[in-house]
């Protein structure tokens, strides 16, 4: 996970809206990759369990079996669940989801974000540039986390890793 700079001092309600954002996405994550990997461990533990009561399988069979399931649990932890923490975007990535998600904001979440950001050019209007982010507050109001991401793919994954 990168080290978000200093919050949006000048836009709580854009900040607010990107932390919470965040948030459910990492909620996501971690209800997708931890649903894998009790989905994963429960099938390989069913058919370790067949393969010995069936086939009478022995004892350095069932090690190797034990030996499987910790790299299955190890595969399974790093693919869909490490990986996918690290990889989550910043703050400049979540503006992006909502802009793509509303078109009709034209860049002007991004641009608020990034003119808090960075010192402005000589050749920028201020004036202009305070228009951006208070119109980019406004309408942050009228967004919400659900908008830019769906909770029933992780939700049915950990549901399936669960039953």
């Amino acid at each position: 996970m990168s080290k978000e700079p200093e919050p949006l001092e000048r836009t709580p309600t854009l900040e607010r809206l990107l932390a919470s954002t965040r948030t459910a996405l990492v909620r996501q994550v971690l209800a997708y990759g931890i649903g894998t990997v009790l989905g994963a461990c429960t099938l390989w533990l069913a058919f370790a369990f067949v393969a010995d009561w069936g086939l009478r399988v022995p004892h350095a069979i069932r090690m190797l079996h034990g030996l499987l399931l910790a790299a299955v649990i190890t595969l399974f932890l790093w693919r869909d669940l490490l990986r996918p923490l690290g990889q989550l975007p910043g703050r400049d990535g979540l503006t992006l989801l909502y802009e793509r998600a509303r078109p009709e904001l034209r860049e002007l979440l991004i641009s608020a974000v990034q003119f808090q950001r960075r010192p402005l050019p000589p050749e920028a209007d201020p004036e202009l540039v305070e228009a951006v982010i208070a119109d980019a507050e406004a309408r942050a109001a009228a967004l919400a986390p659900r908008m830019v991401v769906d909770p029933e793919a992780p939700r049915a994954r950990l549901l399936l890793g669960l039953g």
